[in-house]
């Protein structure tokens, strides 16, 4: 039994080793031939544009600390230390823009985020580091709290965090420590578009015709065959080289095969092959430049679409992690990300909406100034509501006054 149990765990032991080695070095190819990691992905371009759209919207939007106000409501805490290294700069060489970036491409390559919560001069969390995903293993403790294992460059022993020193963006995961790598669930769909892109290369790196063979009216040596095969391929295996002229020896016939694009239907495969990256990234087809089936009529809603179902979820990721990690006194602060402009349409839209919140006293001209970029009225004028005289409260409209007139007092 005790052997069978050895057994059992070094079967185990050797299977979890495999699983991480495929799905993080990308050793084992899929069924198209084409081996696909975390990082090779990127040269899928349908993949590259994915990630590039999800991750230049998160950095694009302002994200900032709140304070909860007492009578409700909220304002940016310009104040606060974690402001600083939110909204503008993380760390000594990284933009807000160029971490939030980062951090999001991460997520979406390797399913997991990790910086380093490192304190200093501005607080608690004075810089966030950088560290790649691909050398973090987290290890859930018996007291239900989690170690993170980084293993640096060139050193074999790797460095402890404890879950306080470590900002943790996660994708969806089986276990609730660490995230699926994304690229590995959708592995064979990348590893598809890949191979056609790969195909398209060779194809029309061969003049755009199929492969081609020579056949000879006599049997002839292994070597000079080879050697004739080598010539044939520099002189005319490129698109620098196509169309040239070409000599024959005596006795040697070019043929070409006669399967061709048309009847493998490659483009059909290209774009299913991108539309199926788009649908495990949920970013619409027209974001990456696919506009076979978009009509202008439904760009816009389609927009606000992306915004709804692929922008805010990641953005409420981002939010709950930020006040696990990096926000102390929660009951007064947040962070929160602006993600007003994408939900607004287009300019007609935009106009109807404020002039119905200002007719309602909802906005005052100060507010909706600032909305489209422009600087508060002098003196406070800007800085007042207005509502509709002829609005009456619903409580006026009495069986003895059916018209809701003003008494007179």
């Amino acid at each position: 039994m005790a052997e069978t149990a050895d057994v059992e765990d070094l079967m185990e032991m050797r299977s979890g080793l495999s699983r991480v080695f495929e799905e993080i070095i990308g050793s084992q190819k899929t069924a198209a031939g084409v081996a696909i990691s975390p990082e090779s992905s990127l040269s899928c371009s349908a993949v590259l544009a994915c990630v590039r759209v999800l991750s230049e919207s998160i950095a694009s939007m302002p994200f900032n600390v709140y304070r909860r106000l007492p009578g409700g409501g909220k304002e940016i805490a310009e104040d606060h230390p974690l402001q600083e290294v939110l909204a503008y700069q993380p760390n000594d060489w990284m933009t807000s823009f160029e971490w939030r970036e980062w951090v999001q491409s991460q997520m979406l390559l390797w399913g997991n985020a990790y910086c380093h919560i490192k304190p200093g001069r501005r607080g608690a969390v004075d810089q966030l580091i950088p560290l790649h995903a691909s050398r973090m293993k987290v290890v859930r403790l018996e007291n239900e709290r989690l170690q993170y294992q980084y293993t640096e460059e060139g050193r074999p022993t790797p460095t402890l965090y404890r879950q306080d020193q470590i900002f943790h963006l996660r994708w969806l995961s089986s276990d609730g420590v660490t995230g699926y790598v994304p690229t590995s669930l959708s592995r064979d769909a990348i590893a598809l578009a890949r191979a056609t892109e790969l195909y398209s290369s060779s194809f029309f790196g061969n003049g755009a015709q199929s492969g081609t063979y020579i056949e000879t009216d006599q049997p002839h040596k292994p070597d000079a065959l080879q050697r004739f095969k080598q010539q044939w391929d520099e002189a005319h295996r490129g698109p620098d080289r196509a169309f040239k002229t070409v000599v024959m020896p005596h006795g040697f016939h070019k043929k070409n095969d006669p399967v061709n694009n048309q009847h493998s239907a490659l483009i059909e495969t290209r774009r299913y092959a991108v539309e199926e990256i788009s649908r495990a990234y949920r970013v619409p087809m027209h974001l990456l430049g696919d506009l076979t089936n978009v009509r202008y009529s439904t760009v816009e809603q389609g927009a606000i679409d992306f915004a709804t179902f692929s922008l805010i979820p990641h953005c409420r990721r981002w939010q709950f992690a930020c006040r696990r990690d990096l926000i102390t006194d929660d009951r007064n602060y947040f962070v929160e990300f602006d993600v007003s402009s994408l939900m607004a349409g287009d300019y007609e839209a935009r106009s109807q909406f404020m002039r119905e919140m200002f007719n309602m006293g909802v906005l005052s001209v100060d507010e909706i100034r600032g909305q489209i970029g422009y600087n508060p009225l002098p003196e406070g004028l800007g800085n007042k509501r207005f509502v509709q005289v002829n609005m009456q409260l619903l409580d006026a409209f009495t069986v003895n006054n059916p018209n809701g007139a003003t008494q007179p007092q």
